[in-house]
């Protein structure tokens, strides 16, 4: 399948709700190269995050839950992450992908992965990652698209200009999930 085959096979999927980063191998076995990196079997029946704390706690991220927060973000300027009260979540699962899809832009600063995108890609790479790090933690997908529905019109035009864009964002997660995975190794040998 070539590149441009299989970013059309996403979009497609994306539009009929099928999130092939959640679910590499489920889909289509053709995804596995590229999403299904951090695979590591089905989500297991009880949920523990106590692996997924760990690896939030190694960031540093300061996380400020408030119920005045509408809407959860990174605020690049003061570095903070801010999220809405945890009973205004839809599930646990709800709940988790956000504090991974928020951190994911807590690496975005320059002294830490510093990556540079325009903030559709950025979230193209938050959304991703989160589907890698879910996956190789083995914890239950968040199933809410909200986000994903509210970027994909500007993904599709940019993928249809040229496939890379997908690639690229994938890449990107890719290495930030890995240096997630990588900085809570290190802070634990420490």
């Amino acid at each position: 399948m070539t590149d441009r085959e299989l970013a059309d096979v996403v979009l497609e999927g994306l539009h009929e709700g099928i999130v092939p980063w959640r679910y590499p191998i489920n889909v289509m076995p053709e995804f596995a190269p590229t999403f299904g990196k951090f695979f590591r079997g089905e989500p297991v029946a009880e949920v523990d995050y106590a692996q997924l704390d760990s690896i939030i706690k190694a960031t540093g991220a300061r996380i400020t839950h408030h119920w005045r927060c509408v809407r959860p973000r990174h605020d690049r300027r003061r570095d903070k992450i801010m999220m809405p009260l945890r009973e205004y979540f839809l599930n646990d699962a709800n709940y988790h992908a956000t504090r991974i899809h928020e951190v994911l832009h807590h690496l975005e600063q320059p002294w830490r992965l510093g990556w540079i995108g325009s903030d559709h890609q950025s979230e193209l790479v938050s959304e991703v990652g989160t589907g890698f790090l879910e996956s190789f933690l083995r914890l239950r997908h968040d199933t809410c698209n909200k986000n994903i529905l509210r970027w994909l019109p500007k993904w599709a035009e940019r993928i249809k200009a040229n496939p890379r864009y997908l690639f690229d964002g994938v890449a990107q997660a890719e290495r930030a999930v890995n240096y997630l995975i990588g900085l809570r190794r290190r802070k634990e040998a420490a």
